[in-house]
């Protein structure tokens, strides 16, 4: 029996299927999207598994990068909406379409209004995310929030 440090990234010995973890960001290769900010759909047979998310990579390099460093790839809080877990408590799903890029990070979220709290005020949502932020206690971004958002979205989804 082996024992996974719960930030290890591994890949899977059973076949993708009912009982494998949902599939992340619709089956795209966050490595490709964080590299190149660019989508790309990942292939089953180079997958693996992180935070109970599966991750489908585009080729056998991407896993391997993924694998390496899967903190770095992987959407925040594996693709919950950080707004509302800081906000309610609740592990709201988010979405590729209210997806974000920032301070190196892929942050999902519910909504719009979501990705616009959260960029209003960053520094708000978790002192577990204060890294991936890097912003401290008491400086409020000096931006436009509707600039940041258009200049950091993910763009046109396929």
């Amino acid at each position: 029996q082996y024992v996974l440090r719960p930030d290890c990234a591994f890949v899977p010995t059973t076949p993708l299927g009912p009982k494998s973890p949902p599939v992340a960001l619709d089956g795209y290769c966050p490595v490709t999207l964080l590299e190149e900010a660019r989508w790309a759909k990942g292939k089953p047979k180079w997958r693996a598994e992180y935070f109970e998310r599966t991750y489908l990579l585009e080729s056998r390099e991407r896993r391997a990068a993924f694998i390496e460093n899967p903190r770095k790839y992987a959407p925040v809080l594996s693709g919950m909406d950080v707004v509302e877990f800081a906000e309610n408590g609740t592990k709201a799903p988010g979405k590729r379409s209210h997806g974000v890029f920032f301070k190196g990070r892929i942050f999902l979220f519910a909504s719009e209004e979501n990705v616009q709290a959260f960029y209003s005020a960053p520094s708000k949502y978790g002192d577990e995310h204060r890294e991936s932020f890097q912003v401290e206690e008491a400086e409020e971004p000096k931006f436009d929030a509707a600039a940041i958002v258009r200049k950091y979205t993910f763009g046109e989804l396929p």
